[in-house]
């Protein structure tokens, strides 16, 4: 049986937590088609140098939070 690998730019492999100077650069990096705000953090999704990428930003984020990033930097 040959399984075929689908690309998954969600996958755990693609998972990056971050700090709040690095989420809100790479919010400024990337093409945001859309956002949800969701009170406490906003979820956006678009693009960032043509390849899928979803941030999750949390509000008001303290030094001792991190926020989530999916993003495949093979893609670029």
């Amino acid at each position: 049986m040959n399984a075929k690998h689908v690309h998954n730019p969600l996958s755990a492999e693609h998972f990056h937590a971050v700090d709040s100077a690095t989420c809100k650069q790479t919010i400024a990096e990337s093409q945001l088609e859309y956002s949800i705000d969701m009170g406490s953090m906003t979820v956006h999704h678009g693009t960032r140098y043509g390849s899928p990428i979803v941030i999750v930003e949390h509000h008001n984020q303290r030094a001792d939070e991190l926020s989530g990033i999916w993003f495949d930097e093979g893609q670029q």
